[in-house]
């Protein structure tokens, strides 16, 4: 809830992790990711989940000036300590491979860390509790305002923000990820 927080204020709807929580969570456990894109549906924003997204997926989102949020296992699901961060830039070399990734971690308000595309693929794929897949693999929530405001990207182009495309998933991915989702959102 902390960085979908600060995805909207930095859209310019201020709001804190407490106040998405007490609508969202009734206990401080992981918080479905059903449970955040409905929350932003419900508040002025348009917000899609995809799940088995690509590494594309995420630069054509910060490309387009959208931050995406993605659900990763710092810990390599040796413990139940799935979390969620914002990406918010990437570098490529020089034949256009995505070499790294510039993640805003909620735990470490203020702070950019570089996670070099290999890491970060292996946090955010086939996530894991207690060593037990849990169907969730590269997940993305694209957050972007529903309003008719001009976002310009890093790629340079503005873009009305209701013509921004946001990434769904596929029916594999959906079906993947629906135990999980459904139980995190009984949880939830």
């Amino acid at each position: 809830t902390t960085s979908l927080a600060n995805v909207m204020t930095y859209w310019g709807y201020r709001t804190t992790h407490e106040q998405i929580d007490a609508a969202i969570r009734h206990f401080d456990l992981f918080t479905a990711p059903d449970a955040i894109v409905a929350y932003a549906n419900a508040h002025g924003m348009r917000s899609e989940l995809k799940a088995n997204a690509r590494l594309d997926d995420l630069a054509r989102m910060i490309d387009s000036g959208v931050p995406p949020i993605v659900i990763i296992d710092p810990d390599g699901g040796k413990n139940a300590n799935l979390h969620y961060v914002t990406v918010c830039g990437y570098n490529r070399d020089s034949s256009g491979r995505i070499t790294n990734f510039v993640i805003a971690d909620s735990a470490r308000p203020g702070e950019r860390r570089t996670v070099t595309s290999k890491e970060f693929q292996r946090q955010w794929a086939n996530l894991k509790i207690e060593g037990v897949d849990t169907g969730l693999s590269n997940v993305m929530i694209s957050v972007v305002p529903n309003d008719n405001r001009t976002i310009v990207g890093s790629n340079g182009v503005p873009q009305d923000s209701r013509d921004i495309n946001l990434p769904r998933s596929e029916l594999a991915g959906t079906v993947q990820s629906l135990v999980a989702r459904a139980a995190a959102s009984a949880t939830t």
